[in-house]
């Protein structure tokens, strides 16, 4: 990765911390900050924000963040929408690598805006309060809920591997999958140190769950183990790896030997989004950039650490699975690791894969009820969103005894939860947002409902790098616009230029070929800007410049003389 650091020694213009405030900063006095930082990001990876962040640490925060469910999942939606595996492996390194440039290009910013909050600081120090308003927006309702939708969906289709059951319809899948979720919600509501706890234990499974798969490929090719015919697939020595599969290599409908190439991009970008999925989290570490020691000097060595790191993870793990199964039997394996388990030890290895991913899915699922329960309600302490969802624990005593004599469902939340927690010895859900959680989680139900497993993999990435490219794009301004802002860090040019134009032609493509995907995006910003515009008052605004102008109209005509000639008396 061609990139140059330039540290500056004479500062033309430093940042004033006033300038940028921490979202999470509005929700506490300064007498609990220090128990507030015990429930961030990093401290949910098992790594301490009191002493300030690390090298190492903002390291683990990347790695941690991207390898989990996605590479378990992903990869049939990639084999799907591509030719052959030797294109689908190709998608899974030009994802990563994309996800480096993105990442490279948010170190500059966030080692020249060194705060806590990522992409929704950048946004709004770049373009002002309005996009960040969008972005939180389309977070809350969209990224984060399809997200959790997505993770609880793939627990359920693992659970059933492990049971060796078979969907009816889809709707066993779904029915297990919103189990997950409310189980998982309501473990947040009752305790925060639970959940807490659960993640650090399922975050080092997931890791090891990667690792086993690697080894135990690399220990069938050795050994050839199960060689009676019912163990490893010989597609891998005996087909080409680039050749388009057709006839009886692949079940696909799709004839990629008469497709044209305007089509085939809209299917590449597919592919691309689903890998995209799995290297969700590169800019996990701008999340706590202001808690860092070093920022400047820390940042972008994490980033070119660990990036690598996940991109040679994925690649083995995507190599395994085309040297163990037959390749026309991957797109159409959801739950792909328990596949790769039964083909190489039996039933037992279908199970224990079973048991390991739909762990690593529970940890990523609670991890993300965590964290976007807190992300709406900083959003709604900055005012980005209804203010319903503010748990100020200065407000919560007064507000939620009214809540609670209004509406019975918030009531027996409350009593359920307080009773709940006495007898674990835990914290009560009075210390956590639960209608925050409560609402994403209702809308993560919807998507289970109403969505499947590609279409909210390609709804996730338009969103996403939709504000990607808004961002790092806005990176790239500044650098024209403010040239006496301080960079301690800065890569090469042509980084940013080439994530920008990948992902502009990404969401472009992607809307065209996925439209229905698009048109819910759509709707939903448009939401959002009314509710910006709402928020700031702009409707009542334009109605009463209405109404002056027509009062002074009315006023014109009233004086204006009659036109009609004055007869004079003979």
């Amino acid at each position: 990765m061609a990139s140059n650091s330039r540290m500056s020694s004479d500062r033309e213009q430093t940042i004033d911390d006033n300038d940028f405030q921490d979202p999470r900063a509005a929700l506490i006095g300064d007498s609990d900050r220090e128990a507030f930082d015990q429930d961030t990001t990093s401290n949910i990876l098992g790594v301490s924000t009191t002493s300030q962040l690390t090298l190492f640490s903002a390291y683990a925060i990347l790695v941690g963040g991207q390898i989990g469910s996605g590479i378990f999942s992903s990869p049939s939606q990639v084999d799907k929408n591509v030719p052959s595996p030797g294109a689908a492996l190709l998608v899974w390194l030009c994802g990563g690598l994309l996800a480096w440039t993105g990442a490279a290009s948010f170190a500059e910013l966030g080692a020249c805006i060194p705060v806590n909050g990522g992409m929704q600081e950048y946004l709004e120090y770049i373009y002002g309060d309005f996009l960040a308003s969008v972005m939180s927006w389309i977070w809350i309702v969209a990224v984060k809920p399809s997200s959790m939708a997505i993770l609880s969906i793939i627990f359920a289709e693992y659970w059933m591997g492990i049971n060796s059951m078979k969907a009816q319809n889809g709707w066993t899948t779904k029915l297990i999958a919103l189990g997950a979720l409310g189980v998982l919600l309501l473990a947040n509501c009752i305790s925060s140190s639970f959940s807490t706890g659960l993640t650090r234990f399922l975050f080092y499974t997931k890791l090891l769950t990667v690792c086993f798969l690697v080894l135990l490929t690399f220990l069938v090719l050795a050994v050839e183990l199960n060689k009676d015919g019912k163990g490893v697939s010989h597609d891998w020595r005996t087909k080409p790896w680039f050749s388009h599969q057709s006839g009886n290599d692949s079940d696909s409908d799709l004839k990629w030997d008469v497709m044209s190439s305007w089509d085939m991009l809209g299917y590449y970008t597919t592919a691309l989004y689903a890998g995209l999925w799995a290297y969700s989290g590169w800019d996990s570490a701008n999340l706590v950039a202001g808690e860092m020691r070093n920022t400047a000097r820390d940042l972008p060595r994490a980033i070119h650490f660990a990036i690598p790191t996940v991109i040679v993870a994925f690649l083995l793990a995507n190599l395994s699975y085309y040297l163990i199964l037959p390749w026309n039997s991957i797109h159409d394996s959801d739950a792909i690791a328990v596949a790769v388990g039964k083909k190489t030890l039996g039933s037992s290895g279908g199970v224990m894969f079973a048991l390991l991913v739909s762990a690593s899915c529970l940890g990523s699922l609670n991890i993300n009820i965590f964290i976007t329960g807190r992300l709406t309600v900083a959003s709604a302490q900055h005012g980005y969103i209804p203010r319903i969802f503010v748990m100020a624990q200065e407000e919560h005593t007064q507000h939620s005894k009214d809540l609670s004599n209004k509406f019975l469902f918030s009531k027996l939340i409350q009593r359920l939860s307080t009773s709940t927690a006495l007898l674990m010895r835990t914290r009560s859900s009075l210390d956590a947002p639960v209608k925050a959680m409560v609402f994403n989680s209702l809308l993560a139900a919807i998507f289970i409902v109403v969505g499947t497993f590609g279409g909210l993999v390609t709804f996730i990435g338009l969103a996403e790098y939709l504000f990607y490219f808004l961002t790092v794009l806005g990176g790239l301004t500044l650098r024209f616009t403010k040239p006496q802002l301080v960079r301690p860090y800065q890569p090469n040019i042509i980084v940013p230029i080439i994530f920008c134009s990948v992902s502009s032609f990404l969401v472009i493509r992607g809307l065209i070929h996925s439209p229905a995907q698009g048109a819910v995006l759509v709707v939903l910003i448009g939401l959002g800007i009314v509710l910006h515009l709402y928020k700031h008052d702009y409707f009542e605004i334009w109605a009463t410049k209405r109404r002056h102008l027509s009062d002074a109209s009315s006023a014109v005509t009233l004086e204006q003389p009659s036109s009609r000639p004055i007869l004079q008396a003979p």
